[in-house]
């Protein structure tokens, strides 16, 4: 699934910069889509350099492979935001209580959500 990468990192800086208003942080990102560190840094490399380029802060990459090892990843707390598509969205709400930050929707495909775990320091797009 492809996602626009600008709508996207808009939308994660905006909720990251409002988090952060002083120091820098450095957040957790998965992405449900992409399998292994090696196909994240390839295929989600430049969204994370521009998150970072918009943010002051720092984005490291989680890999995951597959929904449950997202939603044990936003129970244990080891994950800050979540990409993924709208299938995985309801299965990983269903398994953990993540709330979605932002949907993004094109043609011919419904939406991809960012999400965000509850209790964490992102609680809304300003």
């Amino acid at each position: 699934m492809r996602f626009n990468p600008k709508a996207l990192a808009l939308g994660l800086a905006v909720a990251a910069a409002s988090a952060s208003a002083v120091a820098a942080e450095t957040w957790k990102l998965a992405v449900t889509d992409a399998q292994g560190l090696e196909t994240l840094q390839a295929e989600w490399g430049p969204f994370r350099d521009a998150l970072e380029k918009a943010t002051g802060d720092e984005f490291e990459f989680l890999p995951v492979n597959s929904r449950t090892a997202v939603a044990e990843a936003l129970r244990d707390k080891s994950v800050d935001f979540v990409v993924s598509g709208p299938a995985e969205y309801v299965v990983i709400n269903k398994l953990t209580e993540v709330r979605q930050l932002i949907g993004l929707g094109r043609p011919d495909c419904f939406c991809a959500i960012g999400q965000v775990r509850q209790g964490g320091a992102i609680c809304r797009v300003a």
